[in-house]
């Protein structure tokens, strides 16, 4: 009889112990799943003061930029935001030298993009381009942008802020914190 008791007990422990496990372990899913969430929220985006600087004149402008160094804000980018001010943009971080493609789906406002080395020098740009907004979009008809050339970070910013600030090729970035 204590033998039969003992086995109760023993099994009343292992279910309590295994459902303790399963409950466990859906708090942590929850978690990773709520902080996921969270840390994409565009509220929660890192940003960055960055001057743009040229070796003649000196500083040419300062933007805040919104920094997209994980897949899933690299491909968000800046789709769906209504508007920019003038001194606002989004800075494509790499973790190593590649040729980027860029599109405009979902995309409302123009931008011109500055592609840069790993050493902040811009060694490209794109004035101008077009927005792709709208569902309706065929992904296959949207043009891509690219300088068809290896760079380790890319800064949209809104288009003609190129021209009113003169930005070049040659010029550089300093990321101020």
């Amino acid at each position: 009889m204590k033998k039969v008791a003992n086995n109760l007990k023993k099994k009343k422990l292992l279910k309590f112990l295994t459902l303790s496990l399963v409950v466990l372990i859906q708090i942590i899913v929850f978690s990773f799943i709520a902080y996921d969430s969270f840390s994409i929220n565009n509220t929660e985006i890192r940003e960055v003061q960055a001057s743009i600087i040229n070796n003649e004149q000196g500083e040419l402008t300062k933007f805040k930029l919104k920094i997209a160094n994980t897949p899933y804000l690299r491909q968000k980018g800046l789709m769906f935001v209504k508007s920019l001010s003038d001194n606002e943009g989004m800075i494509f971080v790499y973790d190593e030298d590649i040729v980027m493609n860029f599109w405009m789906k979902n995309t409302f406002i123009p931008l011109d993009i500055l592609f840069l080395n790993k050493n902040y020098q811009i060694v490209g740009i794109i004035e101008n381009m077009i927005p792709q907004g709208g569902n309706d979009t065929n992904d296959d008809n949207l043009p891509r942008y690219s300088i068809n050339r290896k760079s380790r970070f890319a800064i949209e910013i809104p288009a003609f802020s190129v021209k009113k600030y003169s930005i070049k090729v040659g010029d550089r970035v300093n990321i101020l914190n």
